[in-house]
């Protein structure tokens, strides 16, 4: 045990309880670096019986660090020290493109990553909102229970069981949009110290929420099936994470699908070590391969992963609607976060996609999606062939709503992303997903929300540039 948390002195005759006088000191000694951060700590037996007090006093005094969020406890390990410097959250900011300005002439813009707001089924939306109001009244007006409207609930539970996810209503809770989600569980699981691992490229929002909660951010590499499976064994023997945050079904930006392999030993591992994994996914739906895979989830019998879907992406990022599958452990917690966070998500919105999918117009609108957007994936992968092959290695990710493209020769990326935009093509950085800050020799391409004509335009003038630089 640490000599210095040994020397410790209390004070019986105070009127300040002991654990609060216990809590004190032991945070003293941690901003001194008496104790270093990660240290493992005594356990509650261990540290009562070395300053003769009592079990619950050395507990209490553990529960007030923790809330204070510099000690974090791993279940069979034991309680470590989790301090850090007070500014511990830098947030990510990175743009899509830092070269375009209010004076650039665009002619192909193919960083927009939401699809178009003129797909929104608007006079089906009309219809459903006043049957909603019809039917009722003022109370569609209501404030909801924060986990959400019951009936939507259940109807999601139904729709999860089709995608092969076993859960009940009172395990799904509604949230405003995916970010909401990952937001609430960064702050259930998150304290100062703790590891957090997502893959090397990655949604930096999802890295934001962690770094806010004081967390610190390990890439880990991805290989054509997946996260590479090997090296994050070797990370997690290293340092244990709180969470592993994925997106297993068309990753973005990389498109990348988890092989049934794969997700099986990801899951083994979450068994093993006993950490979360949080499940986006946004993309499922945009699946041009005619054989869909199950979630992850779906495979989860130990209730390790923490799954999280938005409607956002194929509905209207307005919309601000989602919902998250959670194990019976963390449910409570959640639901009270949500709670102090906005109350509920728009008890009109509920009752209105409640009643879209009861009338079946959400499998239409899906439907209808998915082939707009498998003929767009398709035009997208025919022209970067044409025009582009002999300069990047491109990828075949049949979903999603982006194209992942290796530059082949030792080129600045950068560099040939601002002369695209020059020129009149906008396209992403690869470094824009990469919670490092180095460049990369990668490019994104959405064709989310483009027409035809200037897809075809974008892609002839980044062969031209390519030919006059490469």
């Amino acid at each position: 045990m640490n000599s210095e948390i040994k020397n410790i002195k209390l004070e019986r005759t105070e009127t300040k309880p002991l654990y609060k006088q216990l809590a004190a000191e032991i945070y003293a000694l941690m901003k001194s670096g008496g104790i270093e951060n990660g240290e493992k700590m005594p356990s509650v037996r261990q540290l009562a019986a070395a300053l003769g007090i009592n079990n619950g006093t050395a507990a209490a005094a553990y529960r007030t660090l923790e809330e204070k969020n510099v000690l974090r406890t791993a279940h069979g390990k034991g309680t470590f020290c989790s301090m850090q410097n007070e500014d511990v959250y830098t947030p990510i900011v990175k743009r899509k493109n830092p070269y375009i300005t209010a004076s650039s002439d665009i002619k192909a813009d193919l960083t927009k990553t939401s699809v178009s707001d003129t797909l929104f089924p608007v006079d089906k939306f009309r219809d459903i909102f006043n049957m909603v109001l019809e039917r009722d009244k003022g109370q569609a007006f209501s404030y909801q229970p924060s986990v959400g409207y019951e009936p939507l609930r259940q109807n999601l539970a139904r729709l999860l069981a089709e995608k092969g996810i076993k859960t009940s209503a009172d395990r799904i809770q509604i949230i405003s949009g995916s970010q909401q989600g990952i937001d609430l569980v960064a702050r259930a699981f998150v304290r100062s110290g703790s590891a957090v691992f997502c893959e090397q490229f990655t949604y930096l929002g999802a890295a934001n929420s962690m770094l806010a909660q004081g967390a610190e951010i390990f890439s880990v590499p991805l290989e054509s099936d997946g996260i590479d499976i090997n090296t994050l064994e070797d990370m997690i023997k290293s340092r244990l994470p709180r969470l592993v945050y994925i997106m297993p079904r068309f990753q973005t930006p990389t498109g990348i699908s988890y092989s049934l392999e794969c997700k099986r030993t990801l899951l083994n591992l979450a068994y093993k070590y006993d950490f979360y994994i949080i499940e986006e996914d946004n993309l499922s739906d945009f699946d041009y391969s005619g054989s869909p895979t199950a979630p992850l989830k779906a495979l989860d019998y130990k209730n390790k992963v923490i799954y999280i879907k938005s409607f956002s992406k194929i509905l209207m990022p307005g919309l601000r609607l989602g919902y998250m599958v959670l194990p019976k452990t963390v449910s409570e917690k959640i639901a009270g976060l949500k709670a102090s966070t906005d109350i509920s998500t728009s008890g009109f919105t509920q009752r209105a996609f409640d009643m879209f999918l009861q009338t079946k117009g959400w499998e239409r609108h899906k439907s209808d999606i998915a082939a707009r957007f498998k003929a767009k994936y398709s035009l997208a992968l025919s022209l970067a062939r044409k025009h582009l092959s002999g300069f990047f290695e491109i990828s075949e990710p049949k979903g999603g709503l982006i194209l992942w493209l290796k530059l082949k020769k030792g080129y600045d990326t950068d560099s040939l992303i601002k002369a695209f935009a020059e020129a009149g093509t906008a396209v992403i950085s690869g470094s824009f997903y990469s919670p490092a800050s180095e460049n990369t020799p990668y490019i994104a391409l959405s064709f989310a929300d483009i027409d035809e004509s200037a897809m075809k335009t974008g892609f002839e003038i980044m062969e031209r540039v390519c030919a006059e630089l490469l």
